[in-house]
């Protein structure tokens, strides 16, 4: 019966200890093979945005210009109130460039330079969007934050 109640207590404190947050950071002379913390960044978002948790931060070095990539939050990947998903810039420097692309991407439209569909809970900030799409198309997002962002060269939503 001991060995019962302990493992009953095991779970209930795995349970009740949150996920933790991770912080991946980006730059231009990062790669994909890096752990992508401060000192080893990787290069591009897209390999980890599917397994964005609540509270995760993507940040981008300042200074660096981004190309041909598009963001996309799936409709399963949300934050919470207490723990949002954060795109943000880390380091000195001009805001991070994120571009998207011209016109022949995404099938003629040029692509959208954040597009997050159905999911809550998000912080973009002190970026700068270039791109033929449109730099934010947060369509269906709710509890949305958008501080200090510029976009250049397509429309914004």
């Amino acid at each position: 019966m001991g060995g019962q109640w302990l493992r009953w207590l095991l779970l209930a404190v795995v349970l009740a200890v949150p996920a933790l947050a991770t912080t991946r950071y980006f730059a231009v002379t990062g790669t994909n093979q890096n752990p992508c913390t401060e000192a080893l960044p990787c290069l591009t978002a897209g390999p980890y945005e599917a397994e964005l948790q609540p509270g995760d931060r993507l940040l981008f070095r300042r200074g660096d210009t981004f190309r041909g990539t598009q963001f996309q939050l799936l409709p399963v990947r949300s934050g919470t109130a207490d723990a949002p998903l954060y795109y943000g810039a880390y380091g000195q420097g001009a805001k991070p460039v994120l571009d998207s692309g011209d016109p022949t991407f995404a099938g003629g439209g040029g692509a959208d330079g954040l597009k997050a569909v159905t999911t809550d809970w998000l912080v973009i900030e002190d970026l700068a969007f270039v791109g033929w799409g449109s730099a934010l198309d947060l369509r269906g997002v709710r509890d949305v934050v958008v501080r200090r962002v510029q976009s250049t060269g397509g429309s914004s939503e």
